[in-house]
């Protein structure tokens, strides 16, 4: 498994208010993942998806794009949002997905993962990842995780130790710390509220915001 650091080029509703930057680094941080795990073209579901934000920009790079999101609020935003462009969505969350087995090239999870405080769901999620992932497919994730590397499951060794025991071969990990600064910062500049974010209550046990960093990772599904 790689670890790298790649400088970048210049979920919670309370992270997203204030800007179409849905997390740190927006998408030019999901391009560079694209780009590392060697993804050009295929099918891609995106978990989590939100108003879409992501699948939009995909879909105009020539990725065939699906989404689900738990809110039936977010996906009526993004069937508006998204009318003009040929991208599905539907009302499902990680850990029940909606579509065929092997359906995917790419399955991505970008600020999903950390608020799968249960065992049972952070796996039953990683297992539907892998059962709609065509053999060879490749897993996506971008996501806060702590630094400390005994903290929690969310460290950055802890995620990619969860996604092996699911059957994945994890490829690459990479630390986007300052990306995670530059966006906090922002938010305080634009005036939002982020205690909502880093609430002890938001947070696995024993971790507070000094604690976290942000990192991707990206994991193949042996065929």
């Amino acid at each position: 498994m790689k670890k790298i650091s790649t400088p970048l080029p210049r979920e919670s509703d309370a992270w997203c208010a204030c800007s179409e930057s849905m997390h740190p680094g927006g998408f030019a941080l999901t391009r560079q993942l694209f780009d590392l795990a060697g993804l050009r073209s295929g099918q891609v579901l995106d978990v989590g998806c939100g108003d879409g934000t992501t699948l939009r920009e995909l879909a105009a790079q020539g990725f065939a794009c699906f989404g689900v999101d738990p809110s039936q609020a977010r996906i009526q935003a993004a069937q508006v949002l998204s009318e003009h462009l040929p991208i599905a969505f539907a009302i499902a969350s990680a850990d029940a997905l909606p579509h065929a087995d092997e359906a995917f090239d790419a399955v991505l999870f970008e600020c999903v993962l950390s608020e799968c405080l249960r065992q049972e769901t952070l796996d039953k999620s990683l297992d539907e990842a892998w059962r709609v992932l065509k053999p060879g497919g490749v897993l996506l994730v971008s996501d806060l995780a702590a630094l400390q590397t005994n903290a929690s499951i969310f460290d950055r060794q802890g995620w990619a130790s969860a996604i092996e025991r699911r059957g994945f071969s994890v490829i690459g990990t990479d630390d986007h710390a300052e990306a995670l600064k530059r966006f906090v910062a922002e938010r305080i500049w634009q005036g939002c509220d982020l205690r909502a974010c880093f609430s002890d209550g938001c947070l696995p046990a024993g971790l507070s915001a000094r604690h976290i960093t942000y990192v991707t990772l990206w994991a193949q599904k042996n065929p």
